[in-house]
């Protein structure tokens, strides 16, 4: 193998190879001053590390640079700790409300409101602080309607250009809630089962259901409950993409009331 470089090396000058991955260390041969050679491994580059390159804030569980000893002493610390989730249920409650703010653009019709409306009814619209009519409060005559599934509203004329346009949105609640599922129709399906929770037990007493389907109230349904779940069952089919909401309270003597926003325009 020949080898070219840059200069001229001077007379009688020690011209010396050393491989890429050679740490350049001298290992002594003679083995008969030596009781034992001990080998480790090669470096991936006979410079070794920069300081640059050394990571300090974490490495590999195992890696070669932090692993001072075989694999069955690894590096790491052993905690005894104890995880413990509490979760309190509030005896009374007020809904979540998702207010956004829009810029019209004189040709874009549909905004984002932000989350699932409790009903139609829970979502007020303003275009540069006008209160506008939504669909819920008269089918003939209204500003903008509102896909509760997709959390849209979508206007029948574009608001103009550099217009304000500012939602409000109100979701389901009331005095000790306790359950909210949300489910999409098929068209075909009748049933629809709830999530589980310990403290919620449904009877005439002490318990109410809320059921909308696309923001609208329904009491259409029958309801059974196991094991404390709710099963309820419409009377008839929801819509496919229909949007069902199913909230349970646990009520007291003294309320049984639910939290339901009607919107109102002057």
């Amino acid at each position: 193998m020949t080898f070219t470089i840059s200069e001229t090396p001077e007379e009688n000058a020690l011209v010396e190879f050393i491989p890429f991955d050679d740490d350049g260390v001298l290992t002594p041969t003679d083995d008969r001053t030596l009781d034992s050679i001990v080998k480790g491994g090669l470096f991936t580059s006979a410079l070794g590390h920069a300081p640059s390159d050394i990571v300090l804030e974490g490495d590999d569980f195992v890696s070669p640079d932090t692993s001072y000893a075989p694999e069955e002493t690894v590096p790491g610390q052993l905690f005894d700790t104890l995880d413990i989730k509490v979760y309190t249920s509030p005896e009374s409650g007020v809904p979540f409300i998702s207010e956004m703010n829009h810029r019209g653009n004189g040709s874009t019709t549909t905004f984002s409101i932000g989350d699932y409306p409790g009903t139609l009814g829970s979502v007020t619209v303003a275009v540069d602080g006008v209160v506008q009519k939504g669909s819920a409060l008269d089918s003939t005559v209204s500003d903008y309607s509102i896909n509760v599934a997709n959390k849209t509203i979508t206007f029948d004329t574009a608001p103009a250009n550099h217009t304000q346009i500012s939602t409000k949105v109100f979701a389901i609640s009331g005095e000790n809630y306790r359950v909210l599922n949300s489910f999409t129709g098929d068209g075909s399906t009748t049933t629809f089962l709830t999530s589980t929770r310990g403290e919620f037990n449904l009877d005439s007493t002490s318990s109410d259901i809320y059921v909308t389907v696309d923001g609208v109230p329904t009491t259409a349904y029958s309801t059974t409950t196991s094991a404390n779940t709710i099963t309820v069952v419409f009377d008839s089919a929801p819509e496919a993409s229909s949007y069902i909401q199913i909230a349970g309270f646990n009520k007291s003597a003294t309320s049984t009331e639910v939290m339901q926003v009607s919107e109102m325009n002057q």
